[in-house]
């Protein structure tokens, strides 16, 4: 299923104005948070992004990690992992990932998307 993860990831939240990078093999894969899409630009680290999605994830109902250096959002589901799991996981993320855009532009940290 870790192909099917990162397709899936790819899919859904490829084109997220928050979401620069999206990186991995198997079931270990990192989607970094930026600024600024096209020029890749960081996130204020003080503004913890990668935190706010973590723990809207465990809103959620599902576990991610934020990495300690930058905006990085770490997944490593259990390997039994099904597609249903998947499909779940992924839109579970871009609730979370929506959220935190949005709460960022309210904060005016962020641009809001075009």
């Amino acid at each position: 299923t870790g192909g099917v993860l990162k397709e899936r990831l790819n899919r859904d939240l490829g084109d997220h104005p928050l979401v620069g990078d999206i990186r991995g093999e198997g079931l270990m894969i990192g989607v970094e948070l930026v600024a600024d899409k096209e020029s890749r630009a960081m996130i204020d680290l003080t503004l913890k992004a990668g935190i706010r999605v973590m723990k809207r994830g465990f809103e959620e109902g599902f576990l991610v990690r934020a990495l300690p250096h930058g905006n990085v959002i770490a997944i490593s589901p259990p390997l039994i992992l099904s597609e249903d799991n998947v499909d779940e996981l992924v839109a579970g993320l871009k609730r979370a990932i929506d959220h935190v855009h949005d709460e960022l532009v309210r904060e005016k940290a962020l641009p809001p998307a075009s």
